[in-house]
């Protein structure tokens, strides 16, 4: 399910940023894009179900040219490199053995409401999980925790935790080197040459990364608007816009909820507007850096 999943929101994306906006190439062009994962099995098959959806095998892909000319070769299929290095920066939870096994079993005990003939002694218990879940979801992000010596939690936990700041920056790292090189024609450096090409930069990562990304943007709850753990497909995407007349650089923030199409929710973000600019998001992202990894 997952995988199907993860099939249909590749072709949503493919939708908006291949079809109607003629950003991304039609076929895959590894020069546009860089796929990044988190070291293990479910974010790994997540990411490839994901790009076959985007780059669905067809008749656009060229024999001998996007793919081997051998009969015994999938037609049409092109396979697109997953890179597993320099994704997490910081320690988090997820590193704890035990730590997806509980957030998997909470995430059954979240759903379950929706099955029918369940044990009635079972549903009597429901009330009792659910508020375990709440007050872990509500420690796990920071929020109602009192401030102690200073340190504001509602801080400190998302920029650390599961790498929700490390993220933002690395996209605000990423869109800075972006500007720099567009608008410094004489630089001729291998980051320039590669970042000018690069058009699309995506992570696989857990459900609890994304709840963490949630948090450093702001949302008060931790699947964007809804209670519990955001589902396994959900997608996050943030765009840089530029203005063609005057250069201005600007940020959407789109949410991709399973099975529905994107929201931009770029307003819910704190201390954003809509077309955020470029300066002010990364004002209000400043709580949020991390700027020794190795020290956390």
């Amino acid at each position: 399910m997952g995988m199907e999943q993860h099939y249909e929101l590749g072709k949503k994306l493919r939708e908006r940023y291949v079809t109607n906006l003629t950003f991304l190439s039609p076929t895959y062009k590894s020069q546009e894009i860089y796929i990044q994962s988190t070291d293990y099995n479910r974010t790994i098959i997540s990411a490839y179900s994901n790009l076959i959806g985007m780059f669905e095998a067809g008749e656009e892909n060229q024999t001998g040219i996007d793919y081997p000319q051998n009969p015994k070769w999938p037609k049409g299929f092109v396979p697109i490199a997953v890179h597993t290095e320099n994704v997490e920066k910081v320690k988090n939870l997820t590193e704890w053995e035990d730590w997806n096994t509980v957030i998997d079993t909470l995430n059954i005990e979240y759903n379950v409401y929706n099955l029918s003939n369940i044990d009635p002694e079972l549903v009597k218990m429901l009330p009792f999980f659910n508020q375990i879940v709440d007050n872990l979801i509500r420690w796990y992000n920071g929020w109602d925790v009192e401030p102690y010596e200073g340190v504001d939690f509602s801080i400190e936990i998302p920029k650390i935790a599961n790498g929700g700041g490390s993220f933002v920056w690395n996209f605000l790292d990423l869109v800075n080197e972006k500007i720099r090189c567009k608008f410094n024609s004489t630089d001729s450096t291998d980051l320039c040459k590669w970042i000018n090409q690069l058009k699309y930069h995506a992570y696989s990562g857990h459900d609890s990364t994304l709840e963490a990304l949630f948090s450093t943007l702001g949302f008060r709850k931790s699947a964007y608007d809804e209670d519990g753990i955001p589902h396994y497909s959900t997608g996050l995407t943030l765009e840089l816009w530029l203005n063609a007349s005057s250069n201005n650089s600007y940020i959407k923030v789109l949410y991709w909820p399973l099975n529905e199409t994107y929201q931009d929710v770029t307003t819910s973000v704190t201390g954003c507007v809509e077309n955020c600019p470029l300066e002010l998001f990364i004002n209000r992202s400043m709580p949020y850096k991390v700027d020794d990894y190795e020290e956390v």
